[in-house]
C-alpha cells in the first residue's frame, strides 16, 4: 500500500475536522503534528473522530477493512496515534499483515 496515499487519507480527515473549527484552532497539515498526549492539538473525542474517518476512508477507497484501535495498537512501544507519521506506519503494518 502506498504510504503517500494513506497519508493523504489522514490529511483529508484532518481537513474535515478543520472545517468544523475556528480559523485560529486549525490543525496544521503535516505528518509530525502531535495528535495525542500532553502537547496534542486535538482532544480525545476529535482523535476518535479522526480514527473513525480514516478507517472508513481506507475501506471505501481500498476495499480493505482496518481497525486501528485494537490490542496491538495499545501494546505498541510508541503509540500509533501520536502523529500522522506514526499512524500511517501502523496502517501499513496492518494492511501488510492482511496481505500475508
Amino acid at each position: 500500500m502506498n504510504r503517500d496515499f494513506l497519508l493523504n487519507i489522514i490529511f483529508d480527515a484532518i481537513k474535515n475536522i478543520n472545517e468544523e473549527r475556528e480559523s485560529e484552532d486549525q490543525i496544521p497539515i503535516h505528518e509530525d503534528i502531535v495528535l495525542m498526549g500532553a502537547d496534542a492539538l486535538i482532544d480525545s473525542i476529535t482523535l476518535v473522530t479522526l480514527i473513525v474517518d480514516v478507517e472508513t476512508e481506507v475501506s471505501l477507497k481500498t476495499g480493505i477493512d482496518i481497525y486501528l484501535t485494537n490490542d496491538d495498537a495499545i501494546s505498541q512501544d510508541v503509540s500509533p496515534f501520536i502523529s500522522p507519521k506514526n499512524l500511517v506506519n501502523y496502517m501499513i503494518k496492518i494492511i501488510e499483515s492482511k496481505n500475508d
